[in-house]
């Protein structure tokens, strides 16, 4: 269900990604608004469904923000879900899936 596990700086710049992603898509991630709120994020949260900008599909976010002992952020952990296959996980139709 999970596309891939990324760590982002404080900024939201990507540090690292479980699967490689291009230039193009770094670049691409951190102007998506679904990044930009991750970045906002105090607490765990699911992110806004929204398109991704290459395969149109339905995603949203798991975001978990990392803080170190004195309780500055030093990243933020993202899991893109794509509600699709989530959707076939629970056994929904496919036209619930937006």
């Amino acid at each position: 269900v999970l596309a891939d596990i990324r760590l982002l700086d404080p900024e939201g710049q990507l540090i690292a990604a479980a699967q490689p992603l291009t230039d193009e898509n770094r670049r691409e991630l951190a102007v998506l608004p679904a990044y930009v709120e991750a970045v906002q994020a105090t607490h765990f949260q699911v992110g806004t469904p929204y398109q991704g900008p290459n395969s149109q599909r339905w995603t949203c976010l798991l975001t978990q923000p990392v803080f170190n002992a004195s309780g500055a952020r030093v990243a933020t952990l993202v899991a893109p879900v794509r509600l699709e296959e989530f959707a076939r996980y629970l056994n929904l139709p496919s036209s619930n899936t937006g």
